[in-house]
C-alpha cells in the first residue's frame, strides 16, 4: 500500500486511461447508464493524488528531511543543521558544531538516494545518499566532488525524523 501512496502514477493513469474509453463511449452511443461509471472513473482517479497529497509516509519524510538537511548545510547554517539531530544523540550534536565551521560549501545537493530501510515499528531508520558538493576546507580536499552519507535515524517525541549518528566518506571508496 505505502507504494501507492507514494507514487500514484500507475493508478491515475490506469484510472484515467479507463475513464477516457468510458467517455468515448459515452460520446459515440449517448447511452445514460455510462455516466455513474464514467463519474466513478474520474473519482478513480483523483482519490489517489488526494492521497499522495495528504499522506506523507516515513520514506518521503525521510527523503524531505535529507533535502532540508543539505539545504541547511549549502547555506553553512550550523544552528539549523543542528536541529537535525536526535535530542538523545548529543554525540551528533558536538560533532556537528566541531567538524561543520571547518567547511565552507557553495552549495550542497542531494544527487541521488541509494537506500532507505526502515526499521520495525517505524521508530529508526538508515539512509544512505550521495551529495554534490563544492566546498572549500581548511584542511581536506576541497572543490567539487561527490560524497556519500549515510544517516542512522530515529524519531524523536514529536515523530520527526533525526540523525542519532552519521557517516560520510567518498562514494567509491568506503572509506572513512
Amino acid at each position: 500500500m505505502e507504494s501507492f501512496t507514494e507514487s500514484p502514477f500507475i493508478l491515475v493513469v490506469i484510472s484515467g486511461l479507463a475513464t477516457l474509453m468510458l467517455v468515448v463511449l459515452y460520446v459515440q452511443t449517448r447511452k445514460k447508464p455510462v455516466l455513474p461509471f464514467i463519474f466513478l472513473g474520474v473519482l478513480l482517479t483523483i482519490i489517489p493524488i488526494l492521497t499522495d497529497a495528504w499522506i506523507t509516509t516515513d520514506r518521503e519524510a525521510i527523503k524531505l528531511s535529507v533535502q532540508r538537511l543539505a539545504r541547511s548545510v549549502q547555506l553553512n547554517d550550523v544552528k539549523k543543521t543542528l536541529q537535525f539531530a536526535h535530542p538523545d544523540a548529543p554525540h551528533v550534536y558536538s560533532a556537528i558544531e566541531k567538524e561543520m565551521p571547518r567547511y565552507d560549501f557553495t552549495w550542497c545537493v542531494v544527487s541521488g538516494i541509494k537506500k532507505i530501510e526502515i526499521g520495525p515499528f517505524a521508530k529508526a531508520a538508515k539512509v544512505t545518499f550521495v551529495v554534490a558538493v563544492n566546498v572549500a576546507a581548511q584542511l581536506g580536499p576541497e572543490g567539487v566532488g561527490f560524497r556519500e552519507i549515510s544517516l542512522e535515524l530515529a524519531k524523536d517525541p514529536q515523530g520527526d525524523w533525526k540523525i542519532t549518528n552519521y557517516r560520510h566518506y567518498t562514494p567509491g571508496s568506503r572509506s572513512f
